[in-house]
């Protein structure tokens, strides 16, 4: 009859066959215990800081209040340099208007006209600033403009085109 020799569980035999995993496993366990007690102190902090944050932005979440009032914020179509005051009556013949930036589209296309200390930016049929000077036409480089007795044309420059020497 032969002897059957217990010689441990299947543990022990498998830890005596690879005697590195003996000092693997208790560091890697040692490993996981630290990343899960990081990762709890971490979200702890978190959920602190939203606990003290919840006060202030609570007026954040809540409806807007129409009995106080409000601003529309519009975009800023004409632009001054400074504080100089501009005459009322512009004549683009004694103070020449500059055509300093189109961007053409056939549907849709916007002109930056520097007149008197101040930018405009126009589309076609509108009037420039206090002006009677109306805006009939833009092209790539340049628009037409009629007050109704005369028109002029504005060109970009060479220097505005990009076309630096």
């Amino acid at each position: 009859m032969a002897k059957f020799q217990n010689d441990g569980t299947a543990f022990k035999k498998f830890l005596r066959e690879n005697k590195s995993l003996v000092y693997m496993l208790p560091i890697l366990v040692i490993l996981i215990i630290a990343a899960i007690f990081i990762n709890l102190s971490l979200n702890s902090d978190k959920e602190a800081a939203k606990v003290d944050s919840g006060a202030s932005t609570s007026g954040a979440n809540s409806q807007i209040d129409t009995t106080q009032p409000q601003v529309d914020v519009l975009p800023q179509i004409i632009r001054s340099e400074g504080t100089e005051i501009v005459e009322h009556e512009k004549d683009p013949f004694k103070t020449p208007m500059k055509l300093t930036g189109v961007v053409y589209s056939p549907s849709r296309s916007t002109a930056i006209i520097e007149w008197g200390g101040y930018s405009y930016i126009v589309e076609q049929n509108d009037i420039v600033g206090d002006s009677k000077w109306k805006v009939t036409r833009i092209e790539n480089d340049s628009i037409s403009l009629d007050n109704g007795s005369e028109s002029i044309v504005l060109a970009l420059t060479l220097t505005e085109k990009g076309n630096k020497k």
